[in-house]
């Protein structure tokens, strides 16, 4: 499972739900607002949708959301992009009504709220409530070159440019609320699967990570390595300096075992001082590598607790899940190996590490 599936897991649900979607998404979504325009052309009077200036600008309007469509998607990365293809759209808008004169119809105010649509589902609060005064002024601007604002209906026209930045206000206002929203469900699902102290993933979590990673073990006959990694002496460690040195303790050696991690593993608080850390395509050879350099690094470092300074041990049980010798794995059955030989880790006198086979 790579870093990206396995945060799309964690989370359940869309990293971004208003902002920052994916280039595709915000293609397809230009795509409709074309559709869209089009449709509304044609609705209003079939004939102006055959006037060759109009069917210009539109045919240049999906020229380049062909572009963008075949286009790498580093070239979304460009600082302001996407903003200018904003811009553009707006003054592809601008020039289409500008040549059917329509520039004073209330029905074709319409394409204004569907670039504003668009940027407030692709952008964030303070670009859209910027985009909506450039297409504000660009609107202004158009009325003002047309002469249309020296008619009778001035007033009429101002309040219009004044209704497009006030639906931009109440789109960045719903857009504000649904992104509170989002941060919030974020932040209990976080809650949800990550363990409160050591803030690894916990056992709801590791359960549906290992479904996933049993079955593509299976799928693609490739190995996966379990290692049990339990304190040694930990109750000594609570009896002596408190259970607060003990939570210290518990995230000092979470933190160190995550940073040492491959990319692809996952490091679990599995109950306790236990952890789990499961790794994906690792052989014996790969597992025995992973428990003895973390052996190592745990033996020496010097934790801090309060005032005092503490040198502690581990004892790790490993095993290796052999999908060709296996036609089902069942996770208690896979983990129960490494947990089986965490026990004689401990039996042969802690700070060692068993390896059995599975």
């Amino acid at each position: 499972m790579t870093k990206n599936q396995q945060t799309d897991l964690l989370m359940d649900i869309p990293q971004h739900l208003f902002c920052d979607n994916e280039p595709k998404e915000f293609v397809r979504l230009r795509w409709v607002v074309i559709a869209v325009i089009s449709l509304l052309i044609c609705l209003d009077n079939w004939a102006l949708f055959y006037r060759l200036k109009p069917l210009s600008i539109l045919a240049l309007f999906l020229v380049s959301n062909l572009f963008l469509n075949l286009s790498s998607k580093k070239i979304f990365n460009i600082p302001f992009f996407i903003d200018a293809i904003f811009i553009i759209d707006t003054l592809f808008v601008t020039l289409i009504l500008y040549f059917v004169g329509k520039a004073d119809s209330d029905f074709y105010l319409i394409f204004y709220f569907l670039i504003i649509l668009l940027v407030s589902l692709n952008q964030d609060v303070r670009s859209v409530v910027v985009m909506g005064a450039v297409v504000s002024l660009i609107y202004g601007w158009l009325l003002f070159s047309l002469g249309v604002l020296k008619t009778e209906n001035s007033v009429h026209l101002f309040l219009r440019v004044l209704l497009i930045f006030l639906i931009t206000l109440f789109y960045s206002y719903i857009l504000n609320r649904a992104n509170t929203t989002r941060q919030t469900i974020q932040k209990y699902r976080q809650l949800a699967i990550h363990d409160e102290l050591t803030h690894l993933p916990n056992r709801r979590y590791l359960n549906e990570y290992l479904k996933f990673e049993l079955k593509r073990s299976l799928r693609y006959k490739r190995p996966i390595s379990f290692i049990m990694i339990d304190i040694d002496d930990f109750k000594n460690i609570n009896d002596k300096y408190g259970h607060d040195a003990g939570d210290i303790i518990l995230k000092e050696v979470a933190a160190l075992l995550d940073k040492n991690k491959r990319e692809n593993d996952l490091v679990a608080r599995y109950g306790g001082e236990e952890f789990l850390w499961v790794a994906p395509e690792a052989d014996k050879k790969e597992a025995n590598s992973i428990t003895n350099r973390m052996l190592e690094k745990i033996r020496g470092n010097v934790f801090r607790v309060n005032s005092s300074y503490l040198k502690i041990t581990i004892s790790i049980g490993a095993s290796t899940f052999q999908p060709k010798k296996h036609t089902l794995a069942i996770i208690p059955e896979v983990v129960s190996k490494a947990d089986e030989a965490l026990y004689q880790a401990k039996y042969n006198g802690k700070n060692t590490c068993i390896y059995l086979e599975c």
